[in-house]
């Protein structure tokens, strides 16, 4: 399967790559691409047609970005 690549605008995580939609699990999975926090860092974001049905597919990045930029620890 291809991988969609985008652009986050956080310079810290500049892209994010999805790598896998499983639909039947609910889940999408990502990693982090580039900047120096780059590499083997996937987590999982839930997604539901019930939650997620009318979402574009630019939407469910700008979710998942939001969330993952989220749950980054904090530079200071």
């Amino acid at each position: 399967m291809a991988a969609l690549v985008f652009e986050t605008g956080v310079e810290s995580h500049p892209q994010i790559k999805i790598t896998l939609v499983d639909l039947e699990r609910e889940e999408v999975t990502f990693q982090w691409v580039g900047g120096p926090h780059g590499g083997d860092c996937s987590e999982s974001f839930t997604v539901s047609l019930e939650e997620h049905g009318e979402t574009t597919v630019n939407g469910m990045v700008a979710l998942i970005s939001a969330e993952m930029i989220a749950r980054l620890p904090s530079e200071e």
